[in-house]
């Protein structure tokens, strides 16, 4: 197979990606995410659809491989890939790249988890494999946005994600480059998802688990010989022609192996859209500074992109996804909460959920506006709020510049307190202590086993059930 320039550049260069070539910050860079994307598997392990979809699993039953983080279940490398991607995916606190629009952790990091199990390897290859799998993903999100998104209705993240899993899986197989441009082939054949979940229902939770899943099956597919077409990316029936109206090809490429994409990402403090972080915030931030509570505020009014404000404004979410999605929801949620508290432990699952079941909440819901606003940037996800209190006092702030961003980083102390503060509610301290020290050397693991087993629960009860 003589593949076109644009899968046989990307084939190359995951192919021949090994530890020792990737800058140091990048590789701590990727430790990070690998925390914080194990944070959140331990998590959504806990939520229904999380132990649903384990437990579908588990009735399929076949070949022990890799394991389900939290239960410990060992089930085939495709189906762990499916059911940490969908447990990371369900706290809606998933790492973002901006332009991309996507959260190339959910998918990149439960796949190469999956397959380094399968394959007992150690933290390097982890690594080198996962940094391949993001410079893929956000290459080609990058090069296909807004317009995959904003013109075909597209969820990039179940889309895209199977070609960083995909890259992902290839490198820890050790496929040569041609073998990895089929498995690229495969992930085109699989790429799906559509953004209609802003209207409800989980199926945005399993977007991440299904892209996991069908990189590593693309890998396992071009490993066992079969064979995917010359043309991906390019011409009339290529990819990118069939998933956007505009589309830069050269941005795939441009940079590859020297520019890091992987920098360019972002944490995001709150259970909620990256679109509702800056109100969040700022409403949060004014709060705390000049003691406000909801009961103080006659209106609300939330500037926003004029695409968000029009795609995440409802008021009466119906369930958990909407109002995880919904900017005033969260905004509210976050003054409910307390604005000092909000800034500190950040909006969860159970405050969004106690927020959904507080009739004070509905009733504040009534005095918010949210307007879409050209000076806003949806891929910045910056927002203004402006609170008028009912003894007639006006603030307001404007919040472009998210914690959590490249500009305003997660110090890696933030993100072992939170991991630790956050999942000592499933796991016992003992064992989270040690996960983290192995996972901030994960270039000095030899089987990433060790790190699993220790984010597994011991009561068996748990696990049989």
């Amino acid at each position: 197979m003589v593949a076109e320039e644009t899968a046989r550049k990307l084939a190359t260069f995951v192919a021949n990606l090994k530890y020792e070539d990737i800058p140091a910050a990048t590789v701590e860079k990727a430790k990070q995410f690998f925390l914080d994307v194990m944070r959140l598997c331990v998590l959504g392990s806990r939520l229904p659809w999380g132990e649903q979809t384990r437990k579908i699993f588990r009735q399929i039953g076949g070949k022990e491989e890799s394991t389900v983080i939290f239960f410990g279940d060992c089930l085939p490398a495709i189906h762990a890939a499916f059911v940490n991607g969908t447990t990371a995916h369900i706290m809606e606190n998933d790492d973002t790249h901006v332009a991309a629009i996507h959260h190339p952790g959910v998918t990149v990091i439960p796949a190469v988890l999956a397959v380094a199990e399968r394959q007992n390897l150690g933290g390097k290859d982890l690594l080198a494999a996962m940094i391949a799998g993001y410079e893929v993903m956000i290459r080609l999100g990058v090069a296909l946005q807004p317009s995959l998104f904003g013109d075909r209705g597209f969820h990039a993240t179940a889309v895209i994600g199977h070609f960083g899993a995909a890259a992902g899986s290839a490198s820890l197989l050790k496929l040569p480059a041609e073998l990895t441009a089929h498995a690229l082939a495969f992930a085109a054949a699989y790429a799906s998802g559509l953004g209609n979940w802003v209207k409800g229902g989980g199926v945005k939770y399993i977007h991440a688990g299904k892209a996991a899943k069908a990189g590593v099956e693309a890998s396992l597919l071009a490993d066992g010989g079969l064979t995917g077409p010359r043309q991906i990316f390019e011409g009339k029936r290529g990819f990118c022609e069939a998933y956007a109206d505009q589309y830069d090809l050269k941005r795939i490429t441009s940079g590859l192996g020297e520019e890091w994409k992987i920098l360019e990402v972002h944490l995001k403090p709150h259970c909620t859209s990256r679109h509702t972080q800056a109100a969040i915030e700022a409403a949060a931030r004014m709060a705390d500074e000049h003691k406000i509570s909801p009961e103080d505020i006659a209106s609300m009014e939330i500037l926003t992109s004029m695409e968000m404000a029009e795609a995440l404004g409802t008021t009466t979410p119906v369930d958990l996804i909407e109002a995880q999605s919904s900017i005033p929801f969260a905004t509210a949620t976050g003054l409910f909460k307390g604005g000092g508290r909000t800034l500190k432990e950040f909006v969860l699952i159970e405050d969004i959920k106690e927020a959904m079941g507080n009739p004070a909440v509905k009733s504040f819901l009534q005095r918010i506006s949210l307007r879409g606003n050209a000076d806003f940037d949806v891929q910045k996800g910056n927002a203004q709020v402006i609170l008028r209190l009912k003894g007639g006092q006006v603030y307001q702030k404007r919040v472009d510049i998210i914690h959590g961003s490249p500009e305003d980083p997660f110090t890696v102390e933030e993100l072992k307190n939170r991991f630790l503060t956050q999942a000592k509610t499933a796991l016992p301290n003992t064992k989270l202590l040690q996960a983290v020290e192995w996972i901030c050397r994960l270039e000095d693991v030899k089987n990433v086993k060790e790190i699993t087993r220790l984010l597994c629960t011991e009561d068996r009860e748990m696990v049989l059930r």
